[in-house]
């Protein structure tokens, strides 16, 4: 679980666009269901109103209350305004209108687009000397950067917005400037920052009254104690903002989500579930998806933690299916992991599987965003740093022109002394130059003869060392084939023990005894086993070392086990060790258990690979 769902949550970051649209004229808008009521009498007016400017007003107010809700109904609305605001030729209503424009592409994460019209706006504004407007503009473009990881670049217009804001000393603009620098901060993990901007936030919206304002900076300082772990603290700015979202009756599932988020770190359960239920109704009350989702999975959480399985499952498939429908990775990393662990405990392993790599995808794209992000923001600061010394370099040119401009008359009076002096240099320069460039080509002829001797020793030396490799190499190809022909004797001296011991169980049915025969298998025998010592011999020169690495790692291993790993080693199959060592097949399969556990191998490395990398 997350206290938050997305790290930028787009309610707060569009608060200057909300701003801007309340100063334009008074509008409180407390639900979606309370706004459709309003947008069909304005939509109705637009009919019965005779003026451009009346219109042009109401289409203002449409294209706002759609913001968040209907980013084509922003668009469709906004295109009608234009048109009459071109019309009138007001530059005003359009550096508005396409305010509007950008807000419709924000809130479909279309930030380039955003920022064109933003942009828009922007130069609209200064082109009239719309103070208000401009950082207005300043902060909805701060807000794209923010979305984009750009932080600095995002705080470099927060502040820009903001000195607009101290000068005309507007408090309510001021105050949520400090909260989306505040928010900044946290996503930076700048702790202290944040509380040090939220803490300004909260003076302002004091002091002009704005107790929901003080609500949603609670909330915002309850997340930062949360992510510092701090959850007494985050309790108590939590349960302030939940007391004035009461006395308001403001619906705001994000207290909720965060309360049974601190209560469920601090193992009250009933209190978690508490809070969740209350986040999830609110949110299904005003349609907020988001808050449905992060309801759902602290909801699925809560129910893993009291081992109720079943519910975890549905609150989270549903959770997720909410999270996939509008692409929130963070959600659908979260609700993966808790939905994996409940398969697992179920023994559902296909479902398990399937939730954790979907949690892998998700991982692996948040990773990928947050490094494009880092990308950004360093091409950010890089762009900041360059235009830092352009400006520098631009006052030394201007400082470096008023020094020239001093000291032109002198340079008059001093031009001729200056000539001579020059001149006399000069001379000197050139005669040093021509000695100096005689000396550098005998260098250079030196140093030529020099590489040309050395390349030829490196030549040499190259040759020399590929020969001896070359003969290295033939020289382990002959053991390697003395080592099969030494095994192959051995299969033979096997084979013939073998038909030994059926000449001896033939004797016993019939009592015929060919000992002439018998003793000539015997004797072959003998002679092939003089054949596996010169096998040991020889695998020793090839292999040097092996059976040292292996008593150093076990000295608990017999002879047989040592042969045996040699085999191994030789990637011989296990019939054809069986044969070499004249046992069974089973037998040598008891025999490499045994090994395995002597040199403590794990379960899940193979013998061959372990033995081949000594």
């Amino acid at each position: 679980m997350k206290i938050h769902e997305d790290t930028r949550p787009q309610k707060k970051q569009c608060l200057f666009i909300a701003f801007f649209c309340w100063i334009c004229f008074p509008l409180l808008v407390t639900s979606s269901s309370a706004q459709t009521p309003q947008i069909d009498q304005w939509k109705a007016a637009l009919n019965t109103k005779t003026t451009d400017s009346m219109r042009l007003h109401l289409l203002d107010k449409i294209c706002y209350a759609y913001h968040k809700r209907s980013p084509d109904s922003i668009r469709f609305f906004s295109q009608k305004a234009l048109s009459i605001a071109q019309k009138l030729q007001s530059k005003l209503a359009i550096a508005k209108i396409k305010n509007h424009f950008g807000a419709s592409y924000f809130f479909q994460a279309k930030y380039k687009e955003a920022e064109k019209y933003y942009q828009e706006s922007l130069n609209l504004f200064k082109e009239i000397s719309h103070k208000l407007g401009t950082s207005v503009a300043y902060n909805n473009l701060a807000n794209i950067y923010k979305q984009q990881g750009a932080y600095t670049k995002a705080i470099f217009y927060y502040q820009r917005g903001l000195s607009i804001q101290e000068k005309a000393n507007n408090l309510r603009l001021m105050s949520v400037s400090y909260t989306n620098i505040a928010t900044i901060y946290r996503f930076q993990k700048n702790y202290q920052k944040a509380l040090e901007y939220n803490k300004k936030a909260v003076d302002l919206k004091k002091a002009i009254n704005s107790q929901r304002g003080v609500a949603i900076v609670y909330t915002n300082i309850g997340m930062v104690h949360g992510e510092m772990k701090q959850y007494s603290l985050a309790l108590e700015y939590l349960q302030k903002a939940l007391t004035i979202s009461q006395q308001l009756k403001l619906k705001n599932p994000l207290v909720f989500n965060n309360l049974s988020y601190i209560y469920s770190k601090l193992n009250q359960l009933d209190s978690a579930f508490f809070y969740a239920q209350k986040g999830l109704r609110m949110s299904i009350d005003i349609d907020d998806i988001k808050g449905k989702t992060i309801s759902k999975i602290n909801l699925a959480h809560i129910y893993f933690a009291r081992q109720k399985y079943t519910y975890a499952i549905k609150n989270g498939e549903e959770a997720l299916t909410l999270a996939q429908q509008n692409k929130r990775l963070i959600s659908i990393k979260n609700i993966s992991e808790v939905l994996f662990k409940c398969y697992m405990k179920l023994g559902s392993y296909k479902k398990a599987i399937e939730s954790r790599t979907l949690l892998i995808q998700a991982k692996d794209s948040l990773f990928n965003l947050e490094k494009n992000k880092q990308l950004v923001e360093i091409e950010t600061r890089y762009e900041t740093q360059k235009k830092e010394q352009q400006i520098i370099l631009k006052n030394n040119q201007i400082t470096l022109l008023k020094k020239e401009k001093q000291h032109e008359t002198l340079l008059k009076y001093t031009f001729v002394g200056a000539f001579i002096s020059l001149f006399f240099l000069g001379s000197l320069l050139v005669m040093f130059l021509r000695l100096r460039v005689s000396k550098n080509k005998q260098l250079i002829i030196q140093n030529q003869q020099l590489h040309d001797a050395e390349t030829k020793l490196t030549k040499a030396q190259l040759n020399e060392k590929k020969l001896l490799a070359e003969t290295l190499k033939k020289e382990l190809e002959i053991k390697q084939q003395q080592l099969a022909s030494k095994a192959l004797h051995i299969i033979q001296k096997n084979e013939i023990l073998e038909k030994v011991k059926e000449s001896i169980q033939s004797l016993k049915k019939d009592n015929k005894v060919n000992v002439t025969q018998l003793a000539r298998l015997v004797d072959s025998g003998i002679q092939i086993d003089k054949d596996w010592n010169n096998f040991f011999a020889l695998f020793l020169e090839v292999h040097q070392g092996f059976f040292d690495k292996l008593k150093g790692i076990s000295d608990e291993l017999s002879d047989t086990e040592l042969r045996l790993c040699a085999l191994v080693k030789l990637k011989f199959t296990s019939k054809e060790i069986a044969s070499i060592l004249g046992i069974t097949h089973g037998s040598t399969s008891v025999a490499r258990h045994r090994i395995r556990k002597k040199l403590s191998i794990p379960s899940d490395e193979k013998l061959a690979k372990f033995i081949d990398d000594l």
